[in-house]
């Protein structure tokens, strides 16, 4: 049986933050494509277990995973531009939740 680990303010986690996360996991951690879906079947489970909509399940989460593996970044600007992205919904995100 799962227990409920997690603040009620913090799941479920909305799409757009999935998607979010995806991009951190490719572009920061650098993890290929593979790893990040095992990733978010973790997150999947956090939240079938919580009896939660699964946020992975959405179109756009599963189109997100599918351009990773498409997505070469061949200039920095293109790099710093997604950590622009990528920081400022994450804190937006997070404030949001306070």
């Amino acid at each position: 049986m799962c227990k409920v680990l997690f603040h009620k303010n913090v799941l479920p986690v909305s799409k757009n933050l999935v998607c979010l996360f995806v991009s951190y996991l490719y572009v920061h951690q650098l993890l290929v494509p593979s790893t990040i879906a095992t990733y978010l079947s973790a997150v999947s489970v956090v939240h079938k277990c919580n009896k939660m909509e699964n946020p992975c399940a959405k179109l756009v989460v599963k189109n997100c995973l599918i351009h990773v593996k498409t997505i070469i970044i061949k200039q920095p600007a293109l790099a710093e531009v997604l950590d622009c992205i990528i920081y400022t919904q994450f804190y937006h995100s997070v404030f949001h939740l306070l």
